[in-house]
């Protein structure tokens, strides 16, 4: 009965929705954009520069221990890279929807310093590798640039070193340590 009524009178129908179409967009101008529904998540980029290289390099040196350290953040939802043939990567972060995109973007912040280059100090060179002996830990990626012969990207590995010297009064005891990180090789 009441429909009925709106379709004996088309015209009067058009009238009161363009009304309530009106009243509409009158009442959205004074809702305060707090009480607007968040809809997108929100994002943090990370963007990194390393001129000249390839983008199978860049994701290699950049990209991957950048992704290692980023990955976990709180209230991380995915995580996506894109790596350009002119030495850029974009890591983007997406985060659940109402999270605090500073406090994100701080935790980012951090998580990206951990990453960034540290000086180490190369000690002896031993057959054909350097010597770390300070600024590495056990299992961090090592990127190499700027000693003559190795190359960014150089491999890493762990081995065991043969001590050179004995000390006769501890029975033939190595005065050398038996373990040490290798930088690179040639």
């Amino acid at each position: 009965m009441f429909s009925r009524f709106f379709i004996d009178r088309p015209i009067f129908a058009a009238v009161l929705s363009i009304f309530i179409v009106i009243a509409g967009l009158a009442a959205m101008r004074n809702l305060p954009i707090a009480q607007y529904p968040e809809i997108a998540p929100p994002v943090v980029t990370v963007t990194a520069n390393y001129p000249g290289a390839s983008a199978g390099v860049i994701e290699q040196t950049v990209a991957a221990p950048l992704e290692n350290q980023i990955n976990g953040v709180e209230h991380m939802i995915y995580m996506s890279s894109t790596s350009t043939s002119n030495g850029q990567v974009q890591i983007r972060v997406t985060f659940d929807i109402g999270t605090d995109i500073d406090q994100a973007t701080v935790n980012i912040n951090n998580r990206v310093r951990q990453a960034e280059p540290r000086p180490v100090e190369l000690g002896e060179w031993h057959g054909e590798a350097w010597i770390v002996t300070a600024g590495l830990a056990s299992g961090d990626r090592v990127i190499v640039d700027g000693v003559m012969k190795i190359g960014p990207g150089s491999p890493v590995a762990v081995a065991e070193l043969q001590p050179r010297e004995t000390d006769p009064a501890k029975n033939g005891t190595p005065k050398a340590e038996s373990r040490a990180p290798v930088v690179a090789q040639k």
